[in-house]
């Protein structure tokens, strides 16, 4: 019987090797993680670490990077075995940790942030909702001095305990969770206890301000309402943030009517129009031949009313069509019902999975397959259909499928889509159902 509170007793062989594909997304190339994913054994010797309360050693190495805004910054890298403990530790303690994220806050979580599918959890759609919709007087836009440097261990580790119980999972968020310098920039444990640092932060903007519309991305934070309720939440957040977080405020903030907008999140806001930050501008101008970065800039045009700026980045239609924006639509195929693939033998040339449905809980996937069918004039004729639906056992053998290609891609040096186009496509597949539509041959079944 597990005890209430043991987090550890989640960890499975599963769960890290979870941890393990998340550390190593956009790292594939690198020949630590090569290395790593070659052997099996790695994975199960951090499973065996963590099972048996082995302690953590995480040794940083230092980095000065400059932003394009000129700001100096100290990265700390760690080796690729320490970010798989962290990803480890942060699937663990994910149930509680999400369970308290408030909806006001949108940097670095999963399905958040700028153009984010769901435009609540949009931060950029968020704010031109509420200036729009409700017309606030004005705006309260304040920054943290030096957020991770000055984060303090006594305050984030009493707010561990008072949401984990389990003492090892404690112990090793403890080490994890600082360095030399304070949080560490550059590992993804750093924004899970930033927000951590934060959530009782929020609860206060919304329960004891009474604050309305309130916008937080890491520590950068935009408070909307009338001038007296401003100015009252300005000297309320700086006491609050210096005597529960230990955190002091940029000195230039004050309540700022909105006909002088707003300048937050590479975007100017105003009433009825948005517009691109002069900096990001200039940087666009000077960059947008060079493909690369025209589409991360398509992404911040996304939400701006920009069209003297589109103009002038001579975003005609014929100039926009070329090999890198063209569409290639995948798995374009008339839909067929899967038990249509009842007694057929088929190839699958392409598939899709995607995370579960809120509404329904359940993976959704797509798969588009080939097949050989009997036409109208009585001939065999190939087909190439698209089938898709909540099948789970489908679901899960994809995903293990997506693991599969992953590992293969990382230890070839070849890039994901190589590797998937030179998998595909997986031949005479059959389909059954056994309480569910299958695969035949995919499920491991207990006698």
């Amino acid at each position: 019987m597990k005890r209430k509170g043991n987090v550890m007793s989640r960890l499975t062989p599963e769960l890290v090797h979870q941890a393990v594909i998340n550390a190593s997304r956009k790292h594939m190339c690198k020949n630590e993680v090569i290395e790593f994913l070659q052997d099996k054994e790695n994975e199960y010797s951090v499973y065996r670490q963590l099972l048996k309360g082995e302690s953590i050693d995480v040794e940083y190495r230092y980095k000065e990077v400059v932003s394009v805004n000129g700001k100096k910054r100290i990265v700390a890298i760690s080796s690729f075995r320490s970010r798989v403990i962290m990803h480890t530790l942060m699937l663990l303690i994910k149930k509680e940790y999400a369970a308290r994220l408030s909806d006001d806050c949108y940097n670095c979580i999963k399905g958040r942030g700028i153009n984010a599918s769901r435009k609540r959890y949009d931060p950029v759609r968020q704010i031109k909702r509420i200036i729009g919709r409700y017309r606030p007087w004005g705006y309260l836009q304040l920054d943290i001095r030096k957020c991770y440097e000055s984060t303090r261990p006594e305050i984030l580790f009493a707010r561990h305990e008072a949401i984990w119980k389990d003492k090892r999972i404690l112990r090793y968020l403890q080490r994890v969770s600082f360095c030399d310098i304070g949080l560490p920039i550059g590992t993804p444990s750093s924004p899970m206890n930033q927000h951590i640092m934060m959530m009782a932060f929020d609860r206060f903007i919304r329960q004891d301000l009474k604050i309305r519309h309130y916008v937080r991305y890491a520590d950068d934070i935009i408070l909307f309402g009338d001038k007296d309720k401003l100015h009252e939440a300005k000297w309320r957040i700086a006491n609050y943030l210096w005597y529960n977080l230990g955190y002091e405020l940029k000195k230039d903030a004050h309540p700022t009517p909105m006909r002088n907008g707003t300048d937050i999140l590479g975007y100017v806001f105003r009433c009825g129009y948005t517009r691109v930050r002069k900096s990001i501008k200039e940087r666009m101008k000077k960059s947008w031949r060079n493909p690369r970065s025209r589409s991360s800039y398509l992404g911040i045009l996304k939400g701006a009313d920009a069209k003297n700026l589109k103009r002038k980045l001579n975003m005609k239609l014929s100039f926009l069509i070329t090999n890198e924006t063209k569409v290639r639509r995948r798995m374009d195929s008339p839909l067929i019902d899967i038990a249509e693939l009842t007694g057929k033998v088929f190839d699958i040339l392409d598939f899709e999975v995607r995370e579960p449905d809120k509404k329904k809980g359940k993976a959704w996937m797509r798969m588009q397959v080939r097949y050989e069918d009997m036409g109208d004039d009585g001939k065999p004729v190939v087909k190439t259909r698209l089938v898709k639906g909540f099948h789970v056992a489908i679901c899960e053998f994809l995903k293990n499928m997506t693991q599969y290609i992953n590992k293969t891609s990382a230890i070839s040096g070849m890039s994901y889509e190589e590797t998937f186009k030179k998998t595909l496509p997986f031949e005479d597949c059959e389909v059954e159902n056994r309480n569910g539509w299958c695969i035949k041959g995919t499920l491991e079944i207990e006698e």
